[in-house]
């Protein structure tokens, strides 16, 4: 029975391990992909001043409504106060990377990317 009990001891041991390994982060709603687009990159300014907004476009369009405006209100970003300035958003959609420009104050939905991105003409909003 002495010889039995180290062995169980040890199997049970890496059975337990298995069990009580922590699960998979859930990453729903974060990071770069989108749906069916994977967000590269956005930046928001004019000229030579842009902001990163990279992380901030992405959780918008997570969001439930998956719409924003484009302004410095909804990006948290104002790299050259009193100019107009353009979101531009990098992203991929089926291994092809795409380019979208908007103006200040345009309205930009996950729709609107994905059209884009098929090269279909929007309802409303940018070309």
């Amino acid at each position: 029975m002495k010889t039995f009990f180290p062995f169980a001891a040890i199997v049970g041991g890496l059975l337990l391990a298995g069990c009580v390994s922590a699960p998979p982060p859930d990453l729903a709603g974060s990071g770069p992909q989108v749906g069916e687009l994977t967000i590269v990159s956005a930046t928001y300014g004019s000229g030579d001043r842009v902001a990163d907004v990279t992380a901030r476009v992405e959780k918008r369009l997570h969001m439930d409504i998956g719409e924003f405006y484009v302004s410095p209100e909804w990006l948290k970003a104002d790299p050259t106060p009193g100019w107009n300035k353009e979101l531009i958003i990098n992203y991929e959609y089926a291994g092809k990377r795409v380019m979208f420009h908007a103006g200040e104050h345009a309205r930009v939905t996950y729709k609107m990317l994905l059209d884009h991105a098929l090269g279909r003409k929007p309802v409303d909003g940018p070309a």
